[in-house]
This record gives structure tokens, sequence and C-alpha cells, in this order.
């Protein structure tokens, strides 16, 4: 009886320890994280490929051509100052660029750069543009009673050379935003203008003086900008501030009449606002 109730009580414990083992290896397996996925092998090379194709014009020439206008915002072509003609008063009034030359007219631009850096260029950068006057009042002449004067101005013809850089930034795939720097010189035309007073005036014709000799002068030029580019053309438009140091006076002919002080004027302040079309090779 005793044997049995051993090989009985036996049973009874090998059975659930095998039961035991059989079963851990199943829940094993049902419980066990699920395997990392395999690694992309071909994961680094889409990166650098992405990379690659990033916007860089480092080792790049890019041609830029435009069109546009100079908006006056400061300047002036002449001072206030009092002299005398034929012992008659001649007040001489300021005037602004815009006062004599009313119309703006178009001017043009080529700028050349080579990328030195992914998002640096050097440029240079070259301009003109002719600006025709139109007969402004610029003061009084006074015999007996006052007589108004008015004064035909010259063409103003400026021809202008710079280098500087360029600075891209962030930007879209196809829409990239610019700053320009630039430091230069424009060459001017010199400006004479004849003056006539008006009637009651007996004298009308006091006669064409000149005002200023040809000057070269120093511009610093900051613009910016915003491309919309296909891979290799694309167009631009930009807009800043460009400022032009005053001109090369010239007295002898106004000092005749006391007046040499009518172009003790300043510097000239413009807004350069250009649309255009770019290349880059």
């Amino acid at each position: 009886m005793r044997p049995l109730i051993r090989c009985a009580a036996l049973i009874l414990v090998v059975l659930p320890v095998a039961a035991l083992g059989i079963a851990s290896p199943v829940l094993a397996q049902t419980t066990a994280p699920p395997p990392a996925a395999p690694q992309r092998l071909g994961a680094p090379e889409e990166k650098k490929t992405s990379d690659e194709a990033k916007f860089s014009v480092k080792h790049h020439v890019s041609f830029m051509a435009s069109g546009g206008w100079d908006l006056d915002v400061l300047g002036g072509l002449t001072y206030g100052v009092v002299g005398t003609r034929n012992n008659n008063p001649i007040v001489i009034e300021p005037t602004t660029y815009t006062d004599v030359y009313v119309h703006t007219p178009m001017s043009e631009q080529v700028t050349v750069g080579f990328g030195v850096f992914s998002t640096l260029e050097v440029i240079a950068h070259v301009s003109q543009a002719r600006y025709r006057s139109s007969l402004a009042e610029v003061g009084t002449e006074s015999p007996q009673v006052s007589a108004l004067m008015t004064m035909k101005m010259s063409d103003f013809h400026e021809r202008t050379v710079a280098i500087g850089l360029r600075k891209y930034f962030a930007s879209g795939p196809s829409c990239r935003r610019y700053v320009n720097l630039l430091y230069g010189h424009e060459k001017i035309d010199a400006l004479s203008a004849v003056f006539t007073a008006e009637p009651p005036s007996t004298d009308p014709n006091v006669g064409n003086l000149r005002i200023y000799n040809a000057s070269t002068v120093p511009t610093i030029i900051m613009e910016f900008g915003v491309t919309f580019e296909r891979p290799h053309y694309g167009m631009f438009v930009q807009a800043g501030a460009r400022y032009q140091k005053k001109l090369s006076r010239f007295d002898d002919d106004l000092a005749q009449f006391q007046l040499q002080d009518a172009n003790k004027t300043g510097i000239r302040l413009y807004i350069p606002l250009q649309f255009g079309v770019l290349f880059r090779l």
C-alpha cells in the first residue's frame, strides 16, 4: 500500500513540474519583445545624397541682369542762398533731386558672383542711369517787383562700379533670400544749369552756369532680395538703400553773382528697386 501511495505522490509532483517545463518555452515565446528591425544598409547613402542635394553656391558662378528705378529719399541739388545781379537781389531756394529730375528713369544693372562658401558669394556690380531734367522754379530776382527764376539742369548721368559680398539665408527649395553689401565709386558727369528770370525782369538770360564738376564719389549699397529659381536659371527682385557722397563743387560761375554757396549740398540717399533674371553655372 505504501509503495502505491509513494508512486502516486511522485506522479503528483513530477507531472506539474513537467507541465511547467513544457509551458515555459511557449510562455517565453509569447511574452518576449519583438525582434529589432533589421538595419537598412542604404540609410547612410540616402543621408549623403540628401546632404549633397542641399543648396550651395560654392565654386559656382552667377550672373544677374536687371532693370529698375532709383527712388530718391534724401539729397539736394541747390542750397538756399542770396546773391546779386545788376544790383538786384537774387534768391536761390533749396531744391532736391526730385524737384529737378521729376521723371525717374530706368536704371540698368549687371552683377557677377562667385561662391566661396556654400551660402556666400563675392560679387562685382556695374550699373548706370541717366536722368532727364525738368524746368524747375529755383528762386526769384527782385528789381522793382519780384521776378520768378527758373532753372533747367543738364542730364544727371551716373555709372557705378562696386564689389562686395552676397549672403544667402535658409529658404525653400526654389525660393532663396539674400542680402548684398557693396562698396564702390560712382562717376557722375559735370552738372550745369540754365538760369532764366521771368518777366517783369528786363534781362531774362541769367546764364548757363556750371554748378558741379565731373565727380567720382564713394558709394555704399545694401540690398535685400529673393530669387525664384530652377536648377540653372531664375528670376529675382531686390531693394535696399544706397548712399552717395556729395558731388564736387564748382564755384567760379556762381561767384560772379555771389551765389557760390548754392552748391553747398550734402549726400544723396536713395532706394534702388530692381527686377531681373539670373543664371548659375
